[in-house]
Formats: C-alpha cells, sequence, structure tokens
C-alpha cells in the first residue's frame, strides 16, 4: 500500500499525519480520476472496509483474477462486489497472499486504493487484517455490485486455479 499502510491502521501515526496520508490520497485519486475508466472510477468510490472474500479464481494462462466480496452496503444492508481484472499481472507472492487471504474465512479487508501508472498500467491495491496486503496490475477492470442477503460466505476455502481448458478445480 502507498498510502494506507498497516502502521496507518494500527495507530502507529499521529492524528495530523493520519489526516495527511488521507488527504494525499484524494489528492492523487482527484489527479487520477480523469484517465480512470468507470468500472475503475466506481471502485474507488466503494467502500470494501470489512468486506471478506467469498471466493477467488485464478486463470494465470488467460491472465485474468476474478474475485467476489461479501461487502456491508450500509444501512446493515450487504452487497456482492464482483471483480475480474483483465490482463492481471501477479507473481508467486501475490498468489500467495491472494490463496491465504481466500483461504481464512475471518480475514477482512481493511484499506483498498486505486490507482495508474504512467504507461497505463492500472493497479488496485488490498490490506488486510489481520495480515497480508496484494497489489494487483492490470490492464481492464469488469466490476459488479449485487444486493446479497448478509455477510455469510461458504465456510470452504476459496481459492481456484483455473487450468487451460478445464473449469476451476478447489486446492
Amino acid at each position: 500500500m502507498k498510502h494506507f499502510t498497516r502502521g496507518w491502521h494500527s495507530g502507529e501515526l499521529t492524528d495530523e499525519e493520519s489526516r495527511r496520508v488521507a488527504n494525499a490520497y484524494q489528492h492523487r485519486l482527484a489527479e487520477i480520476t480523469p484517465k480512470l475508466p468507470p468500472a475503475l472510477r466506481e471502485l474507488a468510490s466503494i467502500s470494501l472496509h470489512d468486506a471478506v472474500i467469498d471466493h477467488i479464481i485464478w486463470t494465470p494462462h488467460a491472465k485474468r483474477l476474478e474475485i467476489e466480496f461479501a461487502a456491508l452496503a450500509g444501512d446493515q444492508t450487504y452487497r456482492t462486489v464482483g471483480l475480474r481484472y483483465e490482463g492481471a499481472l501477479l507473481g508467486d507472492q501475490r498468489i500467495e497472499a491472494l490463496r491465504n487471504a481466500a483461504r481464512d474465512r475471518e480475514t477482512e479487508v481493511l484499506a483498498t486504493e486505486v490507482d495508474v501508472d504512467e504507461n497505463g498500467l492500472f493497479s488496485h491495491r488490498l490490506l488486510f487484517w489481520p495480515r497480508d496486503e496484494v497489489t494487483i496490475d492490470f490492464v481492464e477492470l469488469h466490476l459488479t455490485v449485487t444486493p446479497r442477503d448478509g455477510p455469510r460466505v461458504g465456510p470452504k476455502p476459496a481459492f481456484y486455479q483455473a487450468l487451460p481448458d478445464d473449469d476451476p478445480e478447489p486446492e
């Protein structure tokens, strides 16, 4: 995470430093918003704080990553936030962090950031509780948001890696 680090979340910063971090991210977001496609603009406005991973499907041969979150929508209503990253660039460490987050059904999202670099490559950064963070670099994002009955996700760990010509298999 560039802005919302674990130290920021755990209160290691003074109130003034914390405000500066939040203001710096808001400034960066205002700067890049005109460069963001609609789905990424919408994602930047959605709070995933306390969201839980419902499932992840990683299709390495297609460079496609799909994550579905159970997230609070407000006023005790919930929503499913589905993200499909096309052209996802993920190394082994990032895949392992995602696998760990999906396997531990207690893991929640603490903070997220969106960004774009000078070459037009997009990034979505996720800080998880109680551990791990991951940056997902990608070319295109598809976003769906639908109502959900509640925050519950299945008890089964939900990380799948799709193989060429196969349906995703549970790990």
